[in-house]
């Protein structure tokens, strides 16, 4: 996992620097709320397409929906992306 951007501040040009922003926790709070979001949106569409598109081996371990309802739910998830729609 990404650790806090306030580790680059303090260490990673070679300088130390003595304090950080009064805002830090709020830009990194930002950052990590984002990381989850895309997450999320990944595991929706994972869920929408089927795993297979990441992993050729995750249909032997994945339940497909065995109701009509569950089919058509699948069927009905969409996402904007560059240029359309995933």
């Amino acid at each position: 996992m990404k650790t806090l951007n306030a580790t680059t501040y303090l260490s990673g040009s070679g300088a130390v620097i003595e304090s950080l922003p009064t805002d830090q926790w709020k830009r990194e709070l930002k950052e990590y709320f984002a990381i989850q979001l895309s997450a999320t949106q990944t595991l929706i569409s994972d869920y929408a397409i089927g795993p297979e598109v990441r992993d050729a081996a995750a249909g032997e371990v994945v339940e497909r929906p065995g109701s009509e309802g569950g089919r058509k739910l699948c069927g009905m998830v969409r996402m904007r992306k560059g240029g359309g729609f995933a």
